[in-house]
């Protein structure tokens, strides 16, 4: 059996690439909750709670696109902290696509698989991110708002 190798995500990643990152999982909240410590946030009119945070390996499908959305097929998770009955009904649908925010993945200590050939990777990473929209998403300030 062969040892899988990540490698730090510092710069971003392409079209191919398997990537992992802890992922916040939210779930609403009462107004309460946020006195007892909970981190709370708001969306539309809801009051939402982070619950826990799980680690998604996932690989890029397409993306970002112009409003900073990464489109992803789901290859596996694991929980580093929250499971409870409330959170098992929020793991990722493995095999199914999902969207994240660039800047959310690149929050949450991204990793990505080292590819057989890197050399490869490399001459792609030159010629995708010689496209200029392209490199404005790989270099996107990380304190961007989601």
């Amino acid at each position: 059996m062969a040892v899988t190798e990540w490698f730090e995500l510092g710069n971003g990643f392409l079209v191919c690439d398997v990537i992992r990152w802890k992922d916040p999982i939210w779930a609403t909240r009462e107004p309460g909750d946020r006195k007892k410590g909970y981190r709370v946030a708001g969306v539309r009119g809801l009051e939402l709670g982070r619950v826990g945070v799980r680690i998604i390996s996932a690989e890029v499908i397409d993306g970002p696109d112009e409003d900073g959305w990464v489109y992803l097929v789901v290859r596996g998770y694991g929980n580093v902290a929250g499971e409870s009955e409330e959170t098992v009904s929020r793991r990722p649908p493995v095999g199914e696509e999902i969207k994240r925010k660039y800047t959310t993945i690149m929050k949450g200590e991204p990793e990505r698989l080292l590819w057989d050939d890197e050399t490869a990777r490399a001459r792609l990473v030159r010629e995708v991110w010689g496209n200029k929209q392209h490199a404005h998403f790989m270099s996107m300030d990380e304190d961007a708002e989601d």
